[in-house]
């Protein structure tokens, strides 16, 4: 995979000499490298994708101040029209998750390798950072926001459920889509119906996105803002609710600083049932049949006791 962009990753940091290249993650929007064990360099997987890395890079130079944590300083970025490739330097420490990767990514399973004191301390941090990220407000940052399309959360929602759709019949067999695709909407209809107070959000924020230091079991960095827009708060809590549960993501909501409503619980739960959606649509763009599999067993199963 690596010589395929070997000139990009060349022209992106040179004049330093590559000696090790990694593949560490095939995304929805990007393939990721790591490059030295120094630096991470992103490749968008399409067009869109390259819209979607514009737009990250442009929305950090924002927001890389007003938050306590670090983020991605891109420093290199190659374009052929559209954005080719960025690289930004590493951000040293493990990823907070309970997944598991084949590729070589330092984890922390925050259930069984940390204990209560450090999960307690590690969902206060979470709460307390999301009321920051979400307490964002600038007028230069709504306006960068705009431009990608990204300031209205029902168009985006409406948009996520056609981009979901299309990959069903091709992985449901004649007697299963029907069902699939009357779940999904039914799905939308039900999300359509939320009021939210519309805040910036990070858009990806499970733990496969958030660095801690291992040695003082502190938040160091929050990566991938790819998926940054004006959306529902509650979207940015479903992600650690998926990865850590809801035991832990309760400790987090205590130390959030905002009102989530009085149909939060409902909203987050709403959002869970399309995990199995995202996962076909996930295996279905990079070829990943063990994913399209995990994802058709849960829309099978959860359609039957949906509401």
């Amino acid at each position: 995979m690596f010589k395929k962009y070997e000139a990009t990753l060349m022209k992106l940091l040179e004049p330093h000499k590559i000696a090790k290249v990694e593949e560490i993650s095939i995304g929805w929007n990007s393939l990721v490298f790591m490059v030295d064990d120094r630096y991470i360099v992103k490749i968008p997987r399409s067009a869109e994708s390259s819209g979607q890395l514009e737009k990250e890079i442009e929305v950090l130079k924002i927001i890389e101040r007003s938050i306590s944590v670090e983020v991605p300083k891109y420093f290199a970025v190659a374009r052929d029209r559209l954005i080719t490739g960025a690289a930004y330097k590493a951000i040293n420490g493990c990823l907070l998750t309970r997944q598991k990767f084949e590729r070589p990514v330092c984890t922390i399973d925050p259930v069984t390798q940390l204990t209560e004191t450090e999960q307690n301390s590690i969902s206060a941090q979470l709460g307390e950072l999301l009321g920051k990220i979400h307490s964002l407000n600038d007028s230069a940052l709504k306006s960068r926001l705009s431009k990608f399309g990204d300031d209205d959360w029902r168009n985006y929602i409406i948009r996520l459920i056609q981009s979901l759709l299309e990959p069903l019949s091709k992985v449901f067999t004649a007697s299963e889509v029907e069902k699939a695709v009357s779940f999904l909407l039914r799905l939308r209809d039900e999300m359509l119906t939320f009021h939210i107070e519309g805040r910036f959000i990070h858009g990806d924020f499970g733990g496969w996105n958030i660095i801690i230091d291992p040695e003082k079991r502190m938040i160091r960095g929050v990566i991938d803002w790819s998926n940054s827009r004006i959306g529902d708060p509650a979207w940015d809590f479903t992600e650690l609710v998926y990865d850590f549960g809801w035991e832990m993501a309760e400790k987090s909501i205590a130390n959030y600083p905002f009102d989530m409503g009085k149909d939060f619980r409902r909203r987050v739960d709403t959002y869970l049932l399309l995990s199995g959606f995202l996962d076909i649509e996930y295996g279905y763009r990079t070829g990943n049949q063990k994913m399209i599999e995990k994802g058709k067993g849960e829309v099978l199963g959860h359609s039957e006791v949906f509401y």
